[in-house]
């Protein structure tokens, strides 16, 4: 074996880092973006924040209810992020887009979470 090739357990390891980066990027995004809109950073926004900072820490050390828990809760944020996309529509087509590729990522996430033999590996299920 190469040392460049990765092991299965490796590759789903480097996958669920990949959702752990992309859980915390996207809330941090969401409250800089509210932030340089001149909104105010609610509570909910700083709770959000620290409850997604605890799944990607238990994601990272390969804990399977914290991923079970985070599939949960990025399908109904990505069903809530489709439903926005909807009521924005073309009006607010920036609000639109944003809540639209909110979606994708969040999808993305729950299947890399869900369909990914790699990371059934790193989580030894």
């Amino acid at each position: 074996m190469a040392s460049t090739e990765r092991t299965a357990y490796e590759q789903g390891r480097l996958l669920t880092l990949a959702v752990a980066a992309t859980l915390v990027g996207v809330t941090l995004l969401l409250i800089l973006l509210r932030t340089l809109s001149g909104q105010a950073v609610e509570v909910g926004h700083i709770t959000r924040l620290v409850i997604n900072c605890c799944l990607a820490f238990g994601l990272c050390l390969g804990v399977n209810w914290v991923r079970w828990i985070t599939l949960l809760l990025l399908f109904v944020g990505a069903i809530v992020a489709l439903f926005a996309t909807a009521h924005f529509g073309l009006g607010q087509l920036q609000a639109a887009l944003l809540m639209l590729n909110l979606a994708i990522a969040y999808l993305a996430c729950v299947g890399v979470l869900l369909l990914s033999k790699s990371v059934h590996e790193y989580f030894g299920t």
